[in-house]
């Protein structure tokens, strides 16, 4: 194992050793000390950390460290964490002398080769964190023997063949994940019969089959089960009822067909993420998914559900991403979606969906993604757009709706959008997009200026020609363009006609009683104000007028 261009290297010692201790290593010839100092661990326990942050200091740091010996830790070392660097190689059979080792993080190097069997011989290890390298073989049916485990990370990595039995044994295991493997082969109940304490089940992109029966009550309560890409169907997942615990639910792609049974919908309220995008569902979304409460993100695209989207949605106030693109809804977008004010990302693409777009759209004022595209929605574009701030104001670094911290570390939401027509996933680099989608639709008029003035519209990252264009030169990537559209910046004019089809109020062609809030909110304030004054005004004025009492009481005041 080999550093190169290595940013940090934590050990934490046992206290056996002792605390003041200086060692010497040498890097390029030149030594280096490192110092131990006793500290508190999280535990309340007392351990030993040695401190090499001096070396960040110096022009010989970490950059030009190539070997380090932890030779002299064999006996005291709990706590190596050499991740996020740029190890190279294969991992040395001699790490398997560290016996007190408690906690290995290699994750997120270049390490190679096969995980070594004698890791099984580190008996007191609780985490195992390999992630991000590119080991491949199988995994080793030696990791069944620690039985303080708590924490399995293996993804992304080339690991292939099955998941070894010998792992079903290990009754402090809270989280195992194996995504992004080659991994297949079935997995069954027995697999999972001394789990008792699993929290967390990572297997998605691997192929994998879950196999249980169907009348299974599994030993565990999940809070997060990432099975997407998996062969779970094609029956539901009648299981998940038991799971009461349960935050996070992705299960795309995972070959489930049919309706889904009435309890789904409401069966846990502390659930705040579901994706069961990419199956064969069908049927309505039921009115008691309102009952969701904790519900942040909902995605249902690409399946065969119809009907229309429920009211009760707005009940779920947290409810900062919708995608149920892809389905067969074929209804008119609902006035009350302006409603759902924490919404960031709405996708409703190829859903059959008709009318006009409703000017109630314009009040999602947090939206960072509209996606629209691909239906059969007429009248022209919503002048209001501009009214969404969100659009106009720079990225956060806090998005809420689709980055997610657990006590195990933390996740994005993903999204498929077209921009420029080409269909691409967006995953951590969400928080970056802004985009609005209005292609492939039956639109009609202008272009509203008006949608200048939001500056984050299609944000493209750094090093882009594109960022120098102004908000209106992004028309390719925000896919306005319909046959009938026209105006700046499509190269047709619009005729007096076309503009003054642009200036009619979306909802009014089609239902006259229906009339905006944007046109008609001003309006009646105006109105009540004035209407306001004059009832105040009478009311205290020209009630002494009339009353002889009041105005005796009235007129005794002022003398005083």
């Amino acid at each position: 194992m080999h550093f190169s261009g290595s940013k940090e290297v934590s050990l934490i010692l046992g206290t056996h050793s002792h605390p003041g201790l200086t060692m010497k290593i040498a890097v390029d010839g030149q030594e280096f000390s490192v110092t131990t100092k006793l500290v508190e661990s999280e535990s309340s326990t007392s351990v030993l950390t040695a401190y090499m942050f001096p070396w960040f200091n110096g022009p010989s740091g970490l950059d030009r460290l190539r070997r380090l010996d932890l030779g002299f830790f064999i006996t005291t070392l709990l706590e190596l964490d050499l991740s996020y660097n740029e190890l190279k190689g294969e991992i040395p059979h001699g790490i398997s002398n560290f016996q007190n080792l408690e906690s290995l993080s290699l994750g997120y190097n270049h390490l190679t080769g096969k995980i070594p069997e004698s890791f099984g011989q580190l008996k007191h290890l609780t985490t195992l964190d390999l992630q991000h390298n590119s080991f491949s073989g199988s995994i080793p049916s030696s990791l069944g023997n620690l039985s303080y485990m708590s924490s399995l990370i293996l993804c992304d990595n080339k690991l292939n063949g099955t998941l070894p039995k010998s792992l079903g044994v290990l009754s402090n295991l809270e989280q195992l994940d194996v995504k992004d493997n080659f991994l297949g082969g079935s997995v069954d109940e027995v697999f999972f019969t001394k789990l008792f304490k699993l929290k967390y089940l990572v297997m998605s992109r691997t192929s994998l089959f879950f196999d249980v029966n169907s009348h299974w009550v599994p030993p565990f309560q999940l809070k997060y089960v990432d099975m997407s890409s998996c062969k779970i169907g094609p029956n539901f997942p009648v299981w998940l009822q038991t799971q009461r615990s349960l935050q996070v639910l992705l299960m795309s792609k995972s070959g489930i067909l049919g309706t889904a049974p009435g309890w789904f919908w409401n069966w846990t309220s502390k659930v705040y993420s579901i994706d069961l995008s990419s199956n064969h569902i069908e049927g309505r979304i039921p009115y008691s998914m309102g009952s969701l409460f904790a519900l942040k993100a909902l995605r249902l695209h690409n399946n065969n559900i119809f009907g229309d989207i429920p009211s009760s949605l707005k009940k779920c106030s947290n409810l900062g991403l919708i995608d149920i693109g892809e389905n067969h809804l074929s209804v008119a977008i609902p006035f009350w979606i302006g409603e759902m004010t924490s919404l960031t990302i709405l996708r409703l693409r190829s859903s059959g969906f008709r009318g006009r777009i409703p000017l109630q759209i314009c009040q999602l004022s947090s939206l960072k993604v509209l996606d629209l595209a691909n239906n059969s929605l007429s009248g022209s574009i919503p002048k209001c757009l501009n009214f969404i701030s969100a659009m106009a104001m720079p990225h956060s670094e806090s998005y809420e709706t689709i980055e997610y911290f657990e006590d195990e570390g933390h996740y994005f939401e993903s999204l498929m959008l077209v921009p420029k027509g080409e269909e691409l996933e967006y995953e951590e680099n969400l928080i970056f997009v802004s985009i609005i989608d209005l292609s492939s639709n039956n639109l009609t008029g202008s272009i509203p200026t008006e949608i200048s003035v939001l500056s984050e519209l299609c944000r493209i990252p750094s090093s882009t020609q594109l960022q120098s264009f102004d908000a209106l030169s992004y028309t390719e990537i925000l896919n306005f363009v319909d046959p009938e559209l026209c105006g700046a910046p499509l190269k047709t004019n619009c005729t007096k006609e076309q503009e003054s089809d642009g200036a009619t109020p979306v909802g009014k062609a089609e239902d006259d009683s229906e009339t905006s809030w944007f046109y008609t909110e001003t309006s009646w304030f105006y109105i009540g104000l004035g209407a306001g004054f004059a009832v105040g005004f009478w009311g205290v004025c020209a009630a002494p007028c009339f009353k002889k009492t009041w105005r005796h009481a009235y007129l005794l005041f002022v003398n005083e």
